[in-house]
């Protein structure tokens, strides 16, 4: 039941991966073919290689979360004296450095969406439209 269950959940975060990595491909197109290259690589570049990171560590993350969770369950089976805190306690040792790069990298990424990513834009926009005046 172990390797059944670490299977489904693992089978689950490859299809939830899959599926928003989609729609964002999806969108990254329309996009393409209403705006210039030139406006995708300046409303997409500078945070959406951060982003694009920080997901795919993410989706490491959560396999590394099962994995943990399924030699925690091989090391200590049914024990009575165990606590739920001590499973969450277990994993989060096993994880928490994927957890802290992903945190970096979403702050850094939502730093640059803030102050940098407004700037090029509105230049980006200004550019467009003085090229159509």
């Amino acid at each position: 039941l172990l390797d059944t269950m670490t299977a489904f959940m693992q089978g689950t975060v490859c299809l939830l991966m899959c599926a928003i990595g989609h729609n964002s491909f999806t969108r990254i197109y329309i996009t393409y073919r209403q705006h210039s290259w030139q406006m995708i690589a300046t409303m997409y570049l500078p945070h959406g290689w951060l982003e694009m990171l920080a997901f795919v560590l993410a989706g490491t993350s959560a396999f590394l979360c099962i994995d943990a969770l399924k030699t925690y369950l091989q090391e200590n089976g049914n024990s009575p004296d165990l606590h739920p805190g001590d499973i969450c306690l277990f994993i989060l040792d096993r994880v928490w450095k994927a957890g802290l790069v992903i945190f970096f990298l979403m702050a850094i990424a939502a730093a640059i969406e803030c102050w940098v990513t407004p700037v090029l834009v509105k230049s980006a926009f200004d550019a467009a439209l003085l090229t159509t005046l």
